[in-house]
């Protein structure tokens, strides 16, 4: 049997696939670094947003593979105010 390779994937399955959360999403979308649609009936405010893997792949591809060190820094401060019972904000 053939896989099938999706072109679109919901929030869901970015998450699952790629693990890009919910609200990353959308800023990678306000951005215009990963692009989406919303499939709407008319006259209708609410839909389903579906994401194009193809964009997706691309930026991943674009990333840089490097951390830079006020990332780092900010990150093992969250993990030792988890440790502690804290919040994670700086």
């Amino acid at each position: 049997m053939q896989e099938i390779s999706p072109e679109f994937v919901d929030f869901g399955g970015l998450e699952a696939g790629w693990g890009i959360k919910h609200a990353h999403a959308y800023e990678l979308i306000a951005s215009g670094e990963i692009k989406s649609i919303s499939l709407r009936r008319d006259g209708k405010a609410r839909g389903k947003r579906l994401i194009d893997v193809e964009s997706v792949r691309r930026f991943l591809a674009s990333c840089s593979d490097e951390v830079s060190p006020a990332l780092s820094e900010h990150l093992r401060r969250a993990r030792a105010c988890r440790g502690k019972g804290g919040s994670a904000k700086p």
